[in-house]
């Protein structure tokens, strides 16, 4: 599974590839899986969220 949450900075969205890439972590198999989500440009960071998969 990969899906592309949705990025708030400040209250405006951003748009992925172009503000922002992602990675994943365990997302094949039941379980808690994680995306990885780096900031490009006037939008750099880092932050892991956590997605479950049934």
């Amino acid at each position: 599974m990969t899906p592309i949450p949705a990025v708030y900075l400040e209250g405006v969205e951003l748009f992925f590839a172009k503000d922002f890439t992602l990675t994943y972590k365990n997302n094949v198999q039941r379980g808690v899986a994680e995306i990885g989500i780096t900031g490009k440009g006037n939008c750099a960071g880092r932050k892991t969220v956590t997605f479950h998969i049934a």
